[in-house]
């Protein structure tokens, strides 16, 4: 912008000919004509009101009470644990992988030797390569469903230490997150059973035999199926992240 900014003009508005404030005056870099002043675009601020009309604190100038240092060190220690975790790691990088379907997908869809016994073990083998990956997929599952469990029952009492915790915005964003795991426990045990029912049939299929016979289209739904599940697992990690933020209230 164009306007000066002196000392103490910074945190206040900037407004416009018509007397509307766009922005909120921030810095100026530099000296003489060459500086820059700059100032946080209004709508951006737009999307801040409502959480500092709760209570959100920019500066935290206070010590923490002892429910709030507990939430700090769970919600850290959460953050740290799937950040980091093996299974979970695993589970995303190595559970699917196109080039290791290509060329069995390759000669499946052609119906190379659709007659013979090497088509047969050809789609063995395919499925085979699913189930393996849906058994990387399970720890990895079982391991978000134990922190999130482990999360939910690390105090008896939830509404005794809400209520110890003073500022409203850091008591309802610490409410939705505990309310987000308590779903993700139900979710991720649901989760776990549908991948051991795929598992099952799949091996139903692999046992009943006569896969030659099978339509192409079958291990293409199948290869999608387990893609999908390993996309949720990814989500699941980015989504936990990305709402594990309010570690940094505390």
């Amino acid at each position: 912008m164009s306007t000066e900014i002196v000392k103490g003009n910074s945190g206040g508005p900037l407004v416009n000919r018509k007397g509307e404030i766009v922005g909120i005056n921030t810095l100026r870099v530099g000296s003489g004509v060459d500086n820059l002043r700059l100032a946080i675009a209004i709508n951006h601020i737009k999307k801040e009101i409502q959480d500092l009309k709760d209570g959100k604190q920019l500066l935290k100038n206070k010590e923490r009470n002892v429910a709030e240092s507990v939430f700090r060190s769970q919600l850290s220690s959460l953050n740290t644990k799937i950040s980091d975790d093996i299974e979970i790691s695993k589970a995303i990088s190595n559970a699917y992988n196109q080039s290791s379907f290509d060329y069995d997908e390759s000669r499946i869809l052609s119906g190379i030797d659709s007659t013979s016994s090497s088509q047969e073990n050809l789609r063995k083998g395919y499925l085979e390569t699913i189930i393996r990956g849906y058994k990387i997929l399970i720890p990895a599952l079982e391991t978000f469903k134990n922190l999130t469990k482990s999360f939910n029952d690390s105090y008896s009492d939830k509404q005794t230490y809400l209520s110890s915790i003073n500022n409203n915005y850091q008591r309802k964003k610490l409410t939705e997150f505990s309310a987000y795991t308590s779903s993700k426990v139900v979710e991720y045990d649901k989760k776990i059973g549908e991948i051991y029912g795929k598992i099952s049939a799949i091996e139903g299929v692999i046992k009943k035999g006569d896969l030659k016979n099978l339509s192409a289209q079958y291990f293409l739904q199948q290869k999608d199926l387990f893609k999908a599940d390993v996309g949720y697992i990814t989500k699941q990690k980015e989504d936990f992240l990305s709402m594990l933020w309010i570690r940094l209230l505390f």
